[in-house]
């Protein structure tokens, strides 16, 4: 989670190509996908022969085509990489290819026809995504005040608000519900299959819950100096307190007992775990830190990361952004390298990670990605005014936009190839 008023302890808190094209698109083999066909017959049933009839293609299985793939008044051949399409429009030809007003060729080489006319039904559809060169942001809510924390679930996107608010709305849209209200600037959140937990940042903050079914918010711990960050991890609730006590803290989701991790840390706020140690931004100190529940050690792993925030961690290395540096940077979770460099941006701030990129947000209302080994950035969002903290799982990037009155944003993560 970025911490980009300390001061305050408060969050002031990603264009994309368009899908489709009316002109065949050529592809890395070279291949091409033909324009809009004439008026076709009926039909649209795929074959092995290829025979046709008033207009239709006619392909061999190997991929040459045979008797040249004549027509009456329109449609196209379809060659190389499954079988041809009878009596009706040119529709799909290879594996996975698929057409609309002007055709997608997919790995085959093949050249597979336009759209098939008024009367020509298409060939079946391949297994090319519906957005292949990425689709647009899709917005979950807006009208969000100064959101603060984010997190998921498999179902639902959850969220806290500025103006007190802890809520929900599904991964694929649909109402937003509010679970709970009238909190004190609440921030850092986490979900289980029962709760919504989350933290209250203020002199006196508290750590709540809440049923996912509804109900009262029920108060966990109080009188906390600014908890900032939270995190859910084998039925413990681990948080950062971000004011002068500098603690990180450790209790039973249920309340209880509270146990002190580390202490006198110069403010903490970002906070994650690989499933065995813990690990924290330290904003003034400016470094990353470990705690290893084995042996009760607290390991520096980095300095002079000029005012990190958000944490992500995966297969074994850590990644955050520092702001102050523009930079985004990684280490290692056992710290047995030292910090390194993936990209410099312009004041990068959120950041997350899968198997192939890390994704960061910076100053510029931008969201852009580079590879866990570095290199250049790639701009993967545009023109999300205030975008920040990030979250990100299988399938999408979700967002929050600070600006200017707040959204919950959603990407779905374009396939891997059309980022190279």
């Amino acid at each position: 989670m970025g911490f980009r008023a300390l001061a305050s302890f408060c969050v002031l808190a990603i264009a994309v190509a368009a899908c489709g094209g009316r002109d065949a698109i050529l592809l890395e083999d070279g291949a091409t996908a033909g324009v809009s066909g004439g008026r076709l017959g009926a039909g649209g049933a795929l074959g092995f022969a290829g025979d046709t009839a008033r207009g239709g293609a006619a392909s061999t299985l190997g991929g040459a085509t045979s008797h040249a793939g004549s027509s009456t008044s329109g449609g196209a051949s379809s060659a190389t990489g499954g079988s041809g399409n009878v009596a009706g429009a040119p529709g799909v030809s290879g594996f996975g290819g698929f057409t609309s007003s002007g055709g997608f060729t997919s790995d085959g080489g093949a050249t597979s026809g336009g759209s098939g006319g008024i009367d020509g039904g298409g060939g079946s559809a391949g297994t090319t995504p519906a957005c292949p060169r990425g689709c647009p942001p899709v917005v979950l809510a807006t009208h969000q005040s100064s959101p603060c924390g984010l997190t998921l679930d498999a179902q639902n996107v959850y969220w806290t608000t500025g103006d007190g608010a802890v809520r929900t709305t599904p991964i694929a849209g649909g109402p937003v519900t509010t679970l709970a209200a009238n909190q004190v600037n609440p921030c850092g959140i986490a979900v289980d299959a029962d709760h919504v937990y989350w933290v209250n940042l203020a002199f006196s903050g508290q750590v709540m819950s809440v049923p996912l079914a509804g109900g009262t918010p029920s108060v966990l711990a109080d009188g906390l100096d600014y908890p900032y960050e939270i995190l859910l991890q084998d039925g413990m609730l681990y948080w950062t307190n971000s004011g002068n006590t500098g603690t990180v803290m450790r209790m039973p989701r249920s309340g209880g007992v509270r146990t002190i991790l580390a202490q006198k840390q110069q403010h903490p706020v970002g906070l994650a775990s690989d499933g065995r140690s813990f690990f924290w931004s330290s904003f003034s100190s400016q470094s990353i830190e470990r705690y290893d529940p084995t042996n009760g050690f607290v390991t520096t792993l980095a300095t002079k990361q000029g005012g990190p925030s958000q944490l992500a961690v995966r297969n074994g290395t850590l990644y955050w952004a520092t702001d102050g540096l523009g930079t985004v940077a990684s280490v290692t979770t056992m710290g047995t390298t030292a910090a390194s460099v993936l990209t410099r941006g312009l004041e990068p701030i959120g950041v997350a990670v899968d198997d192939y990129f890390v994704y960061f947000s910076d100053n510029q209302n931008t969201i852009q990605r580079v590879l866990p080994t570095g290199g250049d950035a790639v701009l993967v969002v545009a023109n999300q005014v205030g975008a920040w903290l990030l979250a990100i799982d299988d399938t999408n990037l979700y967002w929050l936009d600070s600006a200017p009155d707040g959204a919950v944003m959603k990407l779905a993560k374009p396939p891997r190839f059309s980022f190279r």
